[in-house]
């Protein structure tokens, strides 16, 4: 397949609505095309289009990264996905993405680049000793497999690829990971034994060009050219009991996207592949046509470039005004430009730079996404945070409109502890901030702030005073 693929139309009669579909990438492409190949299943558009982008980041390595300094920016992606058990169909998607990144080398046409491609995917519990083991026989220091002459479409002609001084030349080897964990319980185990394991990835997603384990006693084991993905899947339960609180400052928790599904979600009680959508052998082989032709670096536009600057310039003056959000958005700005080469990646277009769209989606899904981080961080620190959300709820619920001055001097919790709460009350769509009768998206901090109940009715949230 050397030219690109065409997308599909997502149009058809049998699509079942998502609340998830409108924040979709603006151009059609393999994250698309991924939706639309489950689309008969009860998984999640957000879950899709989650599993979809770190299977492009898989198979992109480093052999694509954006033009940044000192160093190339390459795009690894950590991603767990946080439902209900059963019934999110965790697993389904997580299984479903595995597949075609295994499958993804059958159609590669180039041979030599077939064999570069391979995954290395390591599956389910695993200690530090096992990945580096896996990590290490992978990209030893040393020659790997020697390289065939080509034709022009990309097959062997039998004999070795040779340099100026006629030497065979040979594929160069890298150290890589696709850590695939349906269950990341099982991956990490009891908080209390896996801080090294969590401590180890979080190094290793920086994607060091060499790295050595230290053990001398055991035997010294280096790695080359690190490159590192993560999809796993969890329940909000047992989220709490994985991921130490050391993780959830400027750690493994900023380097990893936490797509979350409250309650059901979509609904589907058959799964059948929808009429027209691709199967998994075609999403391979499009995923292929991906790993084959995005090389090289990619500058963004001028466009896109003056929309990073934007988010990044709103970013920082969020983090100077609310320093304690340091760790959950510190690399929201790198993230953003990650996923922005992604979903060019995801267009099927291996030419060029990264545009306007690019970044927007870019911008579209993360924001999405982390309008639940606090919930979920929430969870893994112990859960007062959240107790103190239903608690302001509850009392601006009540009494319909407050002013921050009542709202403050009502309870016992801290000013910056409540911005946090109407933050994430705001993002839910149940609290509108106001001030001077004009709309904010975060809080302000003024005390001529008012907080407007917006959502529905409802007892969900037991207690309405600050106590």
């Amino acid at each position: 397949m050397n030219k690109p693929p065409k997308p599909y139309d997502l149009t058809n009669n049998e699509w079942t609505e998502d609340p998830w579909d409108r924040f979709l990438p603006r151009s059609k492409g393999f994250v698309t095309d991924f939706v639309y190949a489950l689309r008969g299943t009860a998984v999640s558009t957000m879950f899709c289009v989650w599993s979809s982008l770190w299977a492009i980041s898989t198979v992109l390595r480093r052999d694509a990264w954006l033009k940044w300094y000192p160093d190339p920016l390459y795009a690894p992606l950590y991603v767990i996905l946080v439902g209900l058990s059963s019934i999110s169909k965790k697993g389904t998607v997580i299984n479903f993405a595995a597949r075609l990144v295994k499958q993804m080398p059958d159609y590669i046409q180039d041979e030599n680049k077939r064999s570069a491609k391979a995954a290395n995917i390591i599956r389910n519990q695993a200690t530090v000793s096992y990945i580096i083991d896996k990590m290490s026989a992978q990209g030893a220091f040393g020659k790997g497999n020697a390289l065939w002459k080509l034709d022009e479409e990309g097959r062997s002609t039998g004999e070795r690829l040779r340099d100026a001084e006629g030497e065979i030349v040979y594929l160069e080897k890298s150290s890589t990971a696709a850590i695939v964990a349906p269950e990341l319980s099982v991956l990490l185990g009891k908080e209390k034994y896996n801080e090294g394991l969590i401590d180890f990835l979080t190094n290793l997603y920086d994607a060091e060009e060499d790295w050595d384990s230290g053990r001398r006693g055991t035997g010294e084991k280096k790695l080359k050219d690190l490159y590192v993905t993560l999809l796993g899947g969890t329940t909000p339960t047992h989220l709490q009991y994985s991921i130490p609180k050391a993780a959830t400052g400027d750690g493994f928790v900023s380097r990893t996207a936490l797509p979350y599904i409250e309650g059901v979600g979509r609904r589907k009680s058959w799964p059948e592949q929808i009429e027209g959508a691709p199967d998994r052998d075609e999403m391979a082989r499009r995923l292929a046509w991906i790993a084959e032709h995005m090389e090289g670096e990619y500058p963004l536009t001028e466009e896109a470039k003056a929309f990073y600057e934007k988010f990044y310039s709103a970013q920082m003056d969020r983090i100077e005004t609310y320093p304690e959000l340091a760790g959950i958005i510190g690399r929201s700005d790198t993230i953003l430009l990650q996923l922005s080469l992604l979903l060019k990646a995801q267009r099927y277009s291996a030419e060029g730079e990264i545009e306007l769209t690019d970044i927007k989606s870019a911008e579209t899904i993360l924001y999405n996404t982390t309008l639940r981080t606090a919930d979920v961080l929430n969870r893994i620190e112990g859960g007062e945070g959240f107790k103190l959300l239903k608690r302001v709820a509850g009392y601006i619920e009540k009494r319909g409109e407050v002013k921050r001055a009542n709202l403050i001097q009502s309870g016992k919790a801290s000013s910056r502890d409540v911005d946090n709460a109407l933050s994430e009350l705001v993002q839910r769509n149940l609290v509108r901030i106001k001030v001077g009768g004009k709309a904010q998206k975060f809080p302000t901090r003024s005390m001529k702030e008012t907080y407007q109940w917006i959502g529905r009715k409802r007892k969900v949230y037991a207690s309405d005073e600050l106590e």
